[in-house]
């Protein structure tokens, strides 16, 4: 009797993480696994209207990686040049960055929000800067 009450006690928290969110699906997580090149940059600063592009043939904007272990790491050279490791944590249509090591000293500890879009063998990703109230859009491409 007592196994019983624990198995559905095991199985009921598993359901709870799996519906919040906490643990990531296999298909989702499997998604973003890889290696990714930097096809698109765009920054827009809501208060000015600017805009600033920039598109990439190669991998020379930028490469991202997923490990499956939770793992990412991030060299961006779009606008600056940008770099960052930690671990991540994917939620439906959100990922994070737990950042660890960053050349900005500033991103060491944050916990950076992107949300995700997934179409083909691309990935979306929008976050908000950190000091102002301009937008990034990173278009990625799956390599």
């Amino acid at each position: 009797m007592v196994g019983q009450s624990f198995r559905a006690f095991v199985i009921g928290v598993a359901m709870v993480l799996f519906v919040s969110g906490a643990v990531q699906p296999v298909a989702a997580q499997e998604s973003v696994v890889g290696t990714w090149r930097l096809v698109s940059y765009e920054r827009v600063n809501p208060t000015s209207g600017e805009v600033f592009e920039r598109t990439f043939a190669d991998a020379s904007g930028g490469v991202i990686i997923y490990s499956p272990k939770g793992r990412m790491s991030v060299l961006l050279k779009a606008d600056n040049f940008l770099g960052y490791t930690g671990r991540y944590t994917l939620t439906r249509d959100k990922i994070v960055h737990h950042v660890e090591l960053s050349n900005i000293p500033d991103f060491v500890g944050a916990d950076l929000d992107r949300t995700v879009k997934f179409s083909g063998r691309r990935m979306t990703l929008r976050a908000n800067s950190m000091y102002s109230d301009e937008k990034y859009t990173l278009v990625w491409e799956r390599i």
